[in-house]
């Protein structure tokens, strides 16, 4: 079975060249090089880019959790009043943690010539379905947590990080 990133491939389904046949692929050091050029590397749009995908997700996981605070609370074993004693500190490191992830996504996503909002939603939701929920799963069985939990989990981990790579491919 051929590679398919080689020349003997032909174009991708979408009629873009694939691999080396990408204007620009090897010209500038390759996939990564080409990539940023076109996607300005380094500059102040990009840092906004990484933090917009990473406020996305954030959003996307506050209104998530907002719809299925009840059942959540449930089936981690949470109290009302255990959450609100909790502070801003996990507000805090889910913020940083999305931006953190973007940031990771964007590097990942130049690597691989993603380059369009659909092929970053695609990817989006591979990384958060194939890669960041069966650990996350793992975790949850082992710790004998309810599976209704990895269920409500796992919908914020697969859809935020699907928002994630479309908006990092949005601009």
């Amino acid at each position: 079975m051929r590679d398919p990133g080689s020349p003997a491939a032909g174009p991708r389904p979408d009629g873009r060249p694939a691999g080396p046949d990408r204007p620009g692929a090897f010209l500038n050091g390759g996939f990564a090089a080409s990539f940023r050029q076109d996607r300005q590397e380094g500059t102040v749009l990009e840092y906004l880019n990484v933090i917009a995908a990473g406020v996305a997700a954030f959003a996307f996981g506050a209104v998530w959790y907002s719809a299925m605070s009840k059942p959540w609370m449930a089936a981690s074993g949470v109290t009302e009043e255990q959450q609100k004693a909790g502070g801003p500190m996990p507000f805090v490191i889910g913020g940083v943690g999305m931006v953190l992830a973007a940031g990771m996504m964007r590097h990942i996503f130049g690597m691989t010539a993603i380059d369009s909002a659909v092929e970053g939603l695609t990817a989006g939701l591979g990384i958060g379905a194939f890669i960041v929920l069966p650990w996350v799963a793992m975790n949850y069985a082992f710790g004998q947590r309810k599976g209704l939990l990895t269920l409500i989990d796992g919908v914020n981990i697969t859809v935020g990080s699907g928002l994630m790579g479309a908006v990092l491919m949005l601009f």
